[in-house]
């Protein structure tokens, strides 16, 4: 996987996971890991944190607040 590439997708994987419900292996998938492992991997190479610790910290920050201020 080229570097770019890999920063891409793991861009697209962090916006899913914070922006939707979907389960990790679906985003895994849905992005263009086959392996779960290696998605985890990668994901926690880049961000620092596995996916699932990524949701847990950043899904309340980043959700729009629809006019709350």
């Amino acid at each position: 996987m080229q570097l770019a590439n890999k920063y891409v997708r793991i861009k697209e994987a962090r916006t899913l996971l914070v922006g939707t419900g979907l389960k990790v292996s679906q985003i895994a998938e849905k992005i263009g890991f086959d392996n779960m492992t290696h998605f985890g991997r990668v994901f926690k190479e880049i961000t620092g944190l596995s996916p699932l610790k990524y949701r847990q910290t950043y899904r309340h920050i980043e959700q729009p607040s629809y006019g709350v201020k």
